[in-house]
């Protein structure tokens, strides 16, 4: 899942699912269920294909069943921060899941996010800069600094890092949409337009090309 277009995401989906029916105390594929549900339901818009109860269920389970390993406190502070902004309790899930695993390159991306939503943004791109050096091929990794640069205001290197994302994975759909909002924040909307119409995802993909549009004077079509 950490590949970020809906494709990857049912796949990986229909992954976890077979695993949890292998093994019902599969701790790592709850963890993993929880997470890919999430990011399925975020890029599609499918809200009512996902069950926020069974998914913060199916955190907790992975917690429950193993709470030595950092899968599902890193599940569950991914659900806290995003389903229900609980702030505090993403925060001690993510940092007791990078205690326990602080090799891993994923939970410091979701940690990163975290403190771009806290508005600790110098501290976000020092730990997706941190996942990079883990794992230099991950464009989850790439994108999520990007975006922090992005609210950062830094445009060049915002560019650079999303650049590489898509280098890496040319239908990142969250490094396409930030691509596109640094054009529209540099003033290049022809730009904008032409990678808003890259996103595979009507609701990412619809809103952007209006904006663009709007931008170059195109009411009729904005």
């Amino acid at each position: 899942y950490k590949r970020q277009n809906p494709a990857s995401l049912r796949r990986a989906v229909e992954a976890y699912r077979t695993a949890i029916a292998l093994d019902l105390n599969y701790a790592a594929a709850y963890a993993g269920l929880a997470n890919a549900e999430a990011f399925l339901a975020d890029a599609t818009g499918d809200a009512a294909g996902f069950n926020r109860a069974q998914a913060a269920a199916d955190a907790d389970r992975a917690v429950a069943l193993a709470p030595e390993q950092a899968d599902g406190y890193a599940a569950r502070g991914v659900l806290r921060r995003d389903l229900s902004w609980d702030w505090v309790g993403a925060k001690a899930d993510l940092e007791k899941a990078l205690a326990l695993n602080p090799g891993d390159s994923v939970t410091l991306v979701q940690y990163s996010w975290l403190l771009v939503t806290l508005g600790r943004l110098t501290e976000a791109v020092a730990a997706a800069k941190e996942a990079i050096r883990i794992d230099p091929l991950s464009d989850f990794a790439w994108m999520t600094l990007g975006g922090a640069l992005t609210y950062g205001r830094d445009w060049v290197a915002a560019k650079q890092a999303l650049r590489r994302a898509l280098d890496i994975e040319p239908e990142s759909l969250y490094s396409l949409l930030f691509l596109c909002e640094v054009q529209l924040l540099e003033g290049k909307a022809a730009d904008a337009l032409a990678t808003a119409r890259l996103m595979e995802v009507e609701g990412f993909r619809l809103p952007h090309i209006a904006m663009a549009e709007h931008t170059l004077g195109h009411a009729k079509e904005s």
